[in-house]
């Protein structure tokens, strides 16, 4: 996906504007001079372009006529391509689907205690943290079957399981916390009216737990895993998809947020632009191979990101 900001307070003429189209799309120099040839270069491009209008009045101010045919043309093609060119004003995302462990709450401690206690029930060897960190991001019961070690049998696996299971609905909030900087995010994504969801594999009574004590009214939805009544779990789209339901947010709104392989899995299912935060589970060497659409080093990057701020780190974006 390529992010183009038309910025009335950067283009004061026609040769701005042209550079920043060049900055965003793949053309030769001397091409997309005039509104006609940009035209044919954005209906005849294979990828996603998302063009964000900012300051429109200051943009009519510097380009006059010229700028209100832009804008003319923009709509026309979103109208006739709505699949691959996108115009709107600030947010980038009105709608955003956020991962839990590992992109909103720091919960590896309290899930190391509980995988720990299992293994402790059934006298198996307990993991360190960093183990635990590779045994994340595929529900908790691939987590218990990471955990245990190779060859144990279905009976002793399981036993472990329901020990993880009881401990972790007791204890999922005595050293989890949000990561500094989220709250304020979300506070600034209510302000501006975006819709927000949670959708995890962990199962559903914790993560509606911990949603409603950590994050209350900022958090509009919150999704766990609950393959019990037939809903597939991440990478599958499935929690997502009823999430943006109850949003009622479509694909061309909407951004998933997540830290893991998973989380660029589970996008990828979606249909959804993904931005992966580097301060999670997986280290950013990691996420970089996985070439997601967007890159967050820190947490007021993830909200310029989302609102379609200048200062951000991108990935596959471009940005001014």
């Amino acid at each position: 996906m390529n992010i183009i900001r038309i910025d009335g307070k950067k283009i004061t003429d026609r040769a701005s504007l042209y550079q920043t189209f060049a900055e965003g799309l793949p053309m030769e120099d001397g091409c997309g001079k005039n509104l006609d040839a940009l035209a044919d270069i954005l209906s005849t491009w294979g990828g996603d372009c998302r063009i964000l209008l900012i300051d429109q009045e200051l943009l009519l101010e510097h380009l006059g006529d010229y700028g209100r045919r832009l804008l003319t043309m923009l709509k026309d093609m979103e109208k006739e391509n709505p699949e691959h060119i996108r115009v709107q004003e600030p947010p980038l995302f009105p709608y955003v689907v956020f991962d839990l462990d590992g992109t909103l709450l720091d919960t590896i401690e309290d899930l190391k205690e509980s995988v720990n206690h299992a293994m402790r029930t059934e006298s198996l060897p307990e993991r360190n943290l960093e183990e635990v960190l590779a045994f994340v991001g595929n529900g908790i019961r691939n987590l218990i079957h990471r955990a245990v070690p190779e060859g144990t049998d279905p009976e002793t696996e399981e036993r472990a399981f329901a020990a993880f299971k009881a401990h972790y609905l007791v204890h999922c909030e005595d050293k989890t916390a949000p990561y500094p900087g989220i709250i304020d995010l979300l506070k600034t994504l209510k302000a501006a009216g975006i819709g927000t969801a949670i959708v995890s594999n962990k199962n559903d009574v914790p993560v509606k737990k911990l949603s409603e004590k950590y994050f209350g009214s900022l958090i509009d939805i919150a999704i766990g895993e609950n393959e019990a009544a037939g809903i597939a779990k991440k990478p599958a789209p499935d929690t997502v998809f009823g999430a943006m339901k109850l949003l009622g947010a479509s694909k061309q709104d909407t951004v998933y947020v997540g830290d893991s392989e998973v989380d660029a899995e589970t996008a990828a299912n979606a249909g959804l632009p993904v931005i992966l935060v580097s301060w999670g589970f997986r280290k950013r060497e990691r996420l970089e191979a996985l070439s997601p659409d967007l890159l967050a080093d820190t947490v007021s990057a993830l909200e310029d990101l989302i609102l379609g701020n200048d200062a951000a780190s991108c990935v596959n974006g471009d940005f001014d």
